[in-house]
């Protein structure tokens, strides 16, 4: 028996909505399977567990949605093809149906497009989830350690205060890392989460020298604070304080031993602009291009297991495009890096 034009309309739309569900279905498995096995929170048999019995509820609800994919498809069939299909070719003749296979043609183009984006967004899922998994995991591995060293015998109070301070920088790391998450949630939803207001630049950039030469000495790295200048500007103080500190954690954690950390600033005409430069290992040029791409990562083997979620210079982009400013990087291998922060003054002279 033959189908006409609407039924096999009904079948594709149904076979195509059916099968993203059952994509969907089992990227959602694989990914939250992957991630609770990356963060080690729960034994291996208690996610077996998990991950067959979600498989399980997910199969029972598989015919379900093949119900619903038909309903879709037929509905969206009836959209298309509002005559009966036996003689919606012969009546309408050459013309009718030249444009309903156009008609066709538009559709199965914006089904691949969107099948297109759910597998680059997937890639991207996939390599966040690795990137910031580890970056998790990480402190809390380091967190879990100490208190566990710290509880199986009694310690003078000076090694008490020592774990609490260690302790205490990670709650740091993993507050900053779950800003810049929720950050990248606000932005992606429309918002913009930032507050301007008059103030110094000045004044945040050299305590912000106070801060980055403490933290440079812990890392073996030295840190100079060149020129500053009195620059007025209208901007979210601890949005530009995010940035720097930001530019600066890198300039450090990607630099060499008893290299170089320089903050500085200058006036550019109607624009103030901060450099962050350094002295170590240098980015290569053909990663530069993409370097304030959204979870991109330079292929940093050479910083002894140093990483990242690739968000950190996603987020200093953001942040300087939405004051209206700009930022530039140079950049050689194995001599240093360059990056300038460009912010319009509030009066300029």
């Amino acid at each position: 028996m033959s189908l006409d034009a609407r039924q096999k309309a009904v079948l594709l739309y149904s076979s195509v909505i059916f099968g993203a569900f059952v994509l969907i279905f089992l990227l959602v498995v694989t990914i939250f399977t992957q991630h609770f096995y990356s963060l080690n929170l729960f034994e291996a048999n208690v996610l077996d567990r998990y991950r067959s019995t979600f498989t399980g509820i997910g199969i029972l609800f598989l015919p379900a949605g093949l119900f619903f994919a038909l309903g879709i498809g037929w509905i969206i069939s009836r959209e298309l093809y509002p005559k009966k299909a036996s003689g919606i070719f012969h009546l309408d003749g050459q013309e009718g149906s030249s444009q309903k296979e156009e008609d066709f043609r538009e559709k199965m183009h914006s089904v691949h497009s969107t099948i297109k984006n759910m597998q680059a967004a997937y890639e991207q899922i996939q390599t966040f989830s690795a990137n910031a998994s580890h970056e998790l995991r990480t402190p809390l591995t380091i967190m879990r350690g100490e208190i566990e060293l710290a509880l199986r015998k009694l310690k003078k109070p000076e090694e008490y205060q020592q774990l609490l301070g260690s302790l205490h920088e990670e709650i740091m790391r993993l507050a900053r890392i779950l800003d810049d998450l929720l950050l990248i949630a606000k932005t992606e939803i429309g918002e913009r989460p930032i507050e301007l207001q008059p103030f110094d630049l000045r004044e945040l950039v050299e305590e912000m020298g106070d801060e980055a030469e403490m933290y440079a000495e812990q890392a073996e790295v030295r840190f100079e604070l060149g020129e500053t200048v009195e620059a007025f500007i209208e901007a979210d103080p601890l949005r530009i304080r995010r940035v720097l500190l930001n530019l600066i954690d890198n300039a450090v954690k990607y630099n060499k031993k008893y290299g170089l950390v320089r903050l500085s600033m200058r006036i550019e005409d109607d624009v103030v602009a901060v450099a962050v430069e350094d002295s170590g290992i240098g980015i290569p040029a053909e990663a530069l291009p993409r370097l304030f791409e959204r979870f991109y990562r330079v292929n940093d083997s050479g910083t002894q297991g140093t990483r990242g979620t690739g968000l950190g210079l996603y987020l200093v982009h953001w942040i300087i495009k939405n004051h209206g400013g700009s930022i530039d990087v140079s950049s050689i291998p194995d001599e240093g890096s360059i990056f300038t922060v460009y912010l319009p003054l509030r009066n300029p002279a």
